[in-house]
């Protein structure tokens, strides 16, 4: 069993009124024995034939739980007693002992109270059975993490102001009040048990009918995780890439069917694409097993839809995809039949065969129009102005080859040469495997700050692999070895920084950090560590190169407390050499705090931007659903605060972040926040980017998310694109924006990778090869983890060039006229329209970003026609003609 947490949640109402938190959780209107000093216990009682319910959250009325997780079991205890002068009877005969269903803010729970044994357990202090949830959770017999043990004073059974002020009771409220548990004492048909009030471990038995200020009721809450979503059957429209179907409804309803008997349907994003254009049309969460499409489509284009299905738990399924072309279909059969081996590859007319239809029976007509809607419509962009044979390009959506033409003005150009331009550098290579292993054996924590750091051709990257390790890697070979292996065996909670020849790498294990710093010239490791008196839940560090300090932020809490603080450390590296490192300020950033005020922080070294102060930046709670950023700015025990850097609306426990220095480029550096959040008003997930240069405010931008949650963020730059940003969601898909300035628009998604599985931890870091420009892939090194062969491998991905991008030139058959950007296209089509024995002559008329069109004549009237395409490396999806 794991300790969660403390969470708040969930609302007590007495005949139909909100009931405020306890502040003297003890026997209600008295105290115990002669113990009078603190006061009389403020627990309210239950009126005479009223209602006890738990309701949504009320805002200021939130009750507190203890939160355990047993596997797929949540188990949420009350920490407080919250009614008394309540008897066992009244809340059986609600189903309240030993379970009913309760929903609270839109969450099923099953409701009852804990089990607490039935008799005095004559061998140890407690109960027995002795797996009754008194003694396994409050007593902590199971020995979890996280969670306090009585002390000796607790287990005395007569109250004492030190067991009420003790850590033991400060968690569990049981000074002074019994809690009504499961089990009838000692198997007696009228007789219930109680646990708390005298010390940790009492007991006591009294009437099932019975009432008293001095004992009441202690609510559970239990939730079972569900098996996620099974990939959504989709009902209509039903259609492949290579079937759609074909509608033309107003409006056109996707309807699917939810999957997942032991789960309760909560949402369905949605994500159209116009497959003609190839682009992203509409990206939408419907509250719906149907979504509407109500926004208005092209006519003879190819539509795909994916969706996915998720429940109240908040667990999605696998993308389902469904294709429809939008028109009236009319079919010709385009070619008879064919016969291939199993797992051949089946050859298609785009290398050159041929695609022919079928004769047809028409009217006499002299003419033919003939559409092709390919489904990528090249082109060639033009670099530089030319009126040669020479063209000049940039960029192409297809490699260009010798016998390729070009149409533009209605010319038609045939590509007679090819000249290459500036080579891109391409790595695709698996760094390290490990196979027969389960999930997360190479890890990168949860902690999402930086775990890479490049000098002179070597990239070194921070992973937990068995033991947090530090692997150098070359970046032209992938060759690899260990240069630093800590005896930290907790995967959770580690970052690495580089500057100069230097590494240091921070983890934390139980209340101490541990650091290793590497001399990469030296090839010498010193390790050092010191206590915090914390246990670590979160941290991030960043270096300060002109004051050569090192800051480590940290959310923690003490050992058995359950409330948080996020301080920070600054420790001097002036002598990087020296045998410990001298802490020079331990800062109190948010004081204690329960677990959900304050989201996880982010580091980092703003060098002049920020006037080579360290920041720090984390959400804090405002309001209930709403969060304000935190800015701190922090230099030689100075410190500066923004509260209100930001407002998101968004609970900071369902807020990410990450900050981030991007280095020159072109003399021109900045700094990066970048923040992924629920909004909680529409459902929504969300990205917020706040860039800031060496002059002026924050640019910000925000970006619905490209896929549900997202959990890796960061930021590079190259010379030739700008700003590159890359997200990575919990479904593990890796996407990439681009803008040309910091007071630029992000362009639209690109989907670099699909993973396999999921993940709420990172999985995602930046290499940097500090190119002129980067192609497809920025840097990239992720982890990933297939399921069915238990195998985990780190891998490293990028196309970079380390010149400017010189144009890359095709030679013409003759000279064209062209400027530079102009968009000249392909043409990637042969026709061939006969009838009979005559063939028609064909005219390209009409060359558009979505179709080629043709004009067929013959001589004479003709019926039949037969039409015949060959084409060059390109999809032909659609063939529309008419005859006049």
């Amino acid at each position: 069993m794991e300790y969660i947490g403390i969470e708040k949640f969930g609302t007590l109402f007495l005949n139909n009124i909100a009931q405020s938190r306890s502040s003297r959780p003890w026997w209600s209107n008295n105290y115990p024995g002669t113990l009078s000093e603190r006061g009389k216990g403020t627990i309210p009682t239950l009126p005479s034939d009223g209602t006890v319910q738990l309701r949504d959250t009320q805002r200021g009325s939130e009750i507190q739980w203890i939160h355990i997780a047993d596997k797929s079991k949540h188990i949420y205890i009350s920490d407080q007693v919250l009614v008394t002068k309540i008897s066992w009877n009244y809340l059986n005969e609600r189903n309240m002992i030993y379970g009913t269903p309760v929903t609270i803010d839109g969450k099923k729970y099953k409701l009852r109270v804990p089990t607490g044994g039935e008799a005095k357990n004559t061998n140890n202090p407690g109960t027995i059975p002795t797996d009754n949830e008194w003694d396994t959770l409050v007593q902590n017999t199971a020995n979890i993490i996280g969670l306090p043990k009585p002390t000796t004073e607790d287990l005395i059974n007569n109250n004492t102001y030190g067991q009420l002020d003790g850590a033991h009771n400060q968690l569990w409220n049981w000074w002074g009040v019994s809690t009504i548990c499961q089990e009838l004492s000692n198997n007696s048909v009228d007789t219930k048990m109680t646990r708390g009030d005298s010390s940790a471990v009492g007991f006591t038995g009294y009437a099932t009918s019975y009432v008293k200020e001095a004992f009441g009721w202690r609510p559970v809450l239990e939730y079972i995780e569900t098996d996620p979503p099974e990939k959504p059957e989709i009902i209509y429209p039903v259609g492949t890439n290579e079937k759609p179907e074909v509608v033309m409804d107003d409006p056109i309803i996707i309807k699917t069917e939810f999957n997942n008997p032991s789960g309760e349907f909560n949402t369905m994003p949605v994500r159209v694409m116009d497959m003609t254009t190839d682009a992203e049309i509409k990206y939408a969460i419907s509250s719906s097993l149907d979504y509407w499409i109500t926004y208005p489509l092209i006519l003879g284009h190819l539509y795909r839809v994916s969706l996915s299905h998720i429940n109240t738990a908040k667990q999605e399924s696998e993308v389902a995809t469904t294709y429809f072309i939008y028109g009236q279909l009319n079919k010709y059969k385009l070619s008879e039949p064919i016969t291939v081996k199993q797992y051949d590859k089946l050859k298609s007319y785009t290398g050159g065969e041929t695609l022919e239809m079928k004769p047809q029976t028409f009217p006499e007509t002299e003419n033919s129009k003939v559409r092709l809607v390919p489904k990528t419509m090249n082109s060639i962009q033009a670099g530089k102005t030319t009126t040669t044979k020479e063209l000049e390009f940039t960029t192409a959506t297809k490699t260009p080859v010798i016998g390729d033409r070009l149409i533009k003005d209605n010319e038609i150009y045939s590509v007679a040469g090819l000249e290459q331009g500036v080579a891109y550098t391409n790595i695709d290579k698996t760094v390290l495997t490990r196979t027969s292993v389960g999930v997360g054996k190479l890890a990168f924590g949860n902690s999402l700050g930086s775990k890479t750091y490049t000098y002179k051709g070597k990239f070194y990257v921070a992973i937990y692999d068995e033991k947090v390790k530090v692997f150098e890697i070359d970046m032209a070979t992938g060759d690899y070895s260990a240069v630093m292996v800590t005896d930290i065996t907790s995967e959770k909670n580690f970052s690495l920084v580089g500057f100069d020849d230097k590494l240091v790498l921070v983890a934390s294990e139980g209340t101490s950090l541990t650091f290793a710093r590497f001399d990469i010239t030296k090839r010498q490791t010193r390790y050092s560590s010191i206590g915090t008196g914390h246990n670590t839940r979160y941290l991030d560090m960043a270096y300060n190169n002109d004051t050569k300090q090192l800051g480590v932020v940290l959310k923690a809490s003490k050992p058995g407390e359950t409330t948080y603080i996020i301080t920070a450390y600054r420790f001097s590296l002036t002598d990087f050499e020296t045998p410990n490192m001298a802490v020079l300020e331990n800062k109190t950033i948010e004081d204690y705090h329960i677990l959900d005020q304050t989201s996880n922080p982010t580091i980092c070294y703003t060098h002049s931007i920020d006037n080579n102060s360290i920041n720090i930046v984390y959400a804090k709670e405002t309001s209930y659903l709403a969060s304000s950023l935190v800015e701190v700015k922090w230099k030689d025990g100075s410190v500066t605060v923004d509260n209100n850097l930001w407002n998101i609306p968004s609970k900071p426990n369902d807020i990410k972040m990450h900050e981030q220095y991007i280095s020159d480029v072109d003399n021109k550096p900045s700094k990066a926040i970048l923040v992924a959040y629920r909004n909680t008003s529409s459902n929504t997930e969300m990205i917020i980017t706040l860039l800031k240069g060496s002059s002026g405010g924050y640019v910000v931008r925000k970006l619905a998310s490209p896929d549900y949650t997202v959990v890796d963020m960061r930021i590079t730059r190259d010379r030739e694109h700008g700003y590159i940003l890359l997200l990575r969601s919990y479904n593990n898909g890796i996407f990439k924006y681009t803008t040309k300035t910091l007071n630029g628009s992000w362009s639209t998604p690109e989907r670099l990778l699909a993973l396999s599985g999921t993940s709420s931890e990172q999985v995602l870091d930046i290499a940097e090869f500090n190119p002129y420009a980067y192609g497809t892939y920025p840097g990239i090194i992720y982890t990933e983890y297939n399921t069915t062969e238990q195998k985990a491998t780190l891998n490293l991905k990028s196309d970079y060039t380390m010149e400017k991008p010189k144009a890359n030139k095709v030679i013409l058959d003759k000279p064209i006229t062209a400027q530079t950007g102009d968009k000249i296209k392909f043409l990637d089509y042969d026709i061939e329209v006969k009838a009979g024995e005559e063939t028609a002559t064909i005219t390209p008329t009409d060359i558009t970003n979505d179709y080629y069109e043709y004009e067929a004549e013959f001589e004479k009237k003709q019926e039949e026609r037969k039409v015949t395409v060959v084409g060059r490396n390109s999809k032909l999806t659609t063939l529309y003609y008419y005859n006049y």
